[in-house]
């Protein structure tokens, strides 16, 4: 499923209905921990994007979110033309970003790469491009 949306506060609705759609129409379906870890991290960064990613020439980042389901796991895509979001690392281990352990915000990185099989980003001609896996049992 696709969405394409200005990365607002609002937009963020539209990317649990773009997911709550996914889950009712996935064949064969995904189990509820699966649907609650994919939907986790991209709520994660979906919010990164609405808060942090304004485009440098101002305005909000255009936000393109792509969620599919195969046989062998859920994958998602997530792009948009804000600034250069930081490369959380890899899936598992220890934390990759300094986070304050007090701090009201600042996790949802850390619980993206927490939550996924796979996490990686790609910075190419001014948009940052997501790709998550979750991988089925």
């Amino acid at each position: 499923m696709h969405l394409e949306i200005d990365a607002v506060p609002a937009c963020l609705e539209r990317v649990h209905a773009l997911l709550d759609a996914v889950w009712r129409d996935a064949r064969p379906p995904v189990p509820a921990p699966l649907q609650a870890r994919f939907s986790t991290a991209v709520a994660e960064l979906a919010a990164n994007v609405v808060e942090h990613g304004a485009r440098p020439t101002g305005g909000p980042p255009r936000m393109v979110l792509d969620v599919w389901v195969t046989p062998r796991a859920v994958l998602g895509t997530l792009e948009d033309d804000g600034r250069a979001a930081p490369d959380p690392g890899p899936c598992g281990g220890a934390p990759a970003l300094d986070v304050d352990p007090l701090a009201e915000s600042g996790r949802g990185l850390e619980l993206a790469r927490a939550t996924l099989d796979a996490l990686a980003l790609e910075r190419d001609g001014g948009r940052n491009r997501w790709s998550l896996r979750v991988d089925r049992p």
